[in-house]
């Protein structure tokens, strides 16, 4: 199947109607692949990758969020295999509130690099990891610190529970590689995150359900070569964490600016559907990468954001053993 039809499935995918909801998930969702699926881990042009992401989202209203992380991964191919091992590792930071709740999450990751034919491979992956959430005390106010005319600070507030909990979380992945040449190539398949669907609770005697929800993506991320120094990049996900769903799309033009087509500048736009537009800019020197975007708040909740969502940082950087880009060869004498 020629790649085109495979973009143009991406596309049709993400127009999705009917599917609304928010969540703290980047817009560049496709600058953080190891927060999508385990699959991911080494799906690279290269040998080692490091990426870093820094989000501030709704910084206008009192309950605002910042999430950070930072991923390393690494692809093992021994010389004798068209095959190949790859390990990674993500630190997750996220802090939101009056009560500053803090979610830290240290994943490490495994997939395996199966070549199919010439152009197509298949990779599957597990995460395991290790999360801690937390919040201060003394920042929490409850309603027994009404004293029958205001708030009384100096009544304690209540007790509900540890100020930390801790667990183990579990994941897995699937994703399918077709690739037509350095430029003309899709990655497409499945998260499975949460797999054990740990408790969050910080009172384990309560009587609510604190689990955390399995979340579900299904992801399409691709690019095709349009002329001599133009690529369409083309990115989709759909996410589902019960109750919430989301649909999130980008487009970008990916423009070179120089002969060796290693250095670059892209211009997109994407949405996340029935909440957010978000314009974005990136720039490519050799294997470093760095994008910026700010999204537009259209939902309903505009009336709290006055349109702003918040901006959005993404670095990458790439090693590899041998040129990423076209070259010349070089003479031995």
């Amino acid at each position: 199947m020629k790649l085109k039809y495979f973009l143009v499935a991406i596309v049709c995918f993400s127009c999705i109607s009917g599917v609304f909801g928010q969540d703290i998930h980047y817009s560049q969702f496709f600058n953080s692949p190891l927060n999508i699926s385990p699959g991911l881990t080494g799906a690279f042009q290269g040998n080692q990758r490091i990426t870093a992401n820094l989000r501030q989202q709704w910084k206008s209203v009192p309950v605002d969020y910042r999430s950070l992380d930072l991923a390393y991964d690494h692809k093992h191919a021994p010389t004798d295999s068209t095959n190949n091992l790859n390990f990674g590792v993500i630190l997750n930071y996220d802090i939101a509130g009056d009560v500053n709740l803090k979610n830290t999450g240290l994943n490490v990751f495994v997939s395996y690099g199966y070549r199919l034919s010439e152009k197509f491979r298949v990779m599957p992956g597990i995460s395991i990891g290790f999360a801690q959430r937390r919040f201060d005390y003394a920042s929490v106010t409850t309603g027994n610190q009404w004293n029958g005319r205001n708030y009384d600070p100096t009544i304690p507030a209540e007790n509900i529970g540890a100020e930390d909990i801790s667990f183990l979380n579990i994941s897995a992945g699937l994703n399918l590689n077709y690739a037509e040449s350095d430029r003309s190539y899709i990655d497409f398949g499945v998260g499975l995150n949460n797999l054990n669907s740990p408790s969050q609770a910080f009172n384990p005697n309560a009587d609510y359900d604190a689990v955390l929800a399995r979340r579900l993506n299904f992801y399409g991320m691709g690019s095709i070569k349009l002329a001599k120094k133009v690529d369409f990049i083309g990115n989709a996900i759909y996410q589902n964490q019960a109750p919430a769903q989301e649909v999130l799309l980008n487009g970008q033009a990916k423009i070179y600016i120089d002969k060796g087509l290693s250095k670059a500048v892209f211009f997109g736009i994407g949405m996340r559907a029935g909440d957010a537009l978000y314009p974005m800019v990136a720039i490519q020197y050799d294997n470093i990468y760095a994008a910026f975007s700010y999204d537009i708040n259209n939902s309903p909740f505009d009336i709290a954001t006055d349109g702003t969502g918040g901006p959005e940082l993404a670095f990458r950087y790439i090693i590899a053993n041998v040129p990423l880009y076209p070259a010349k060869p070089c003479p031995i004498y």
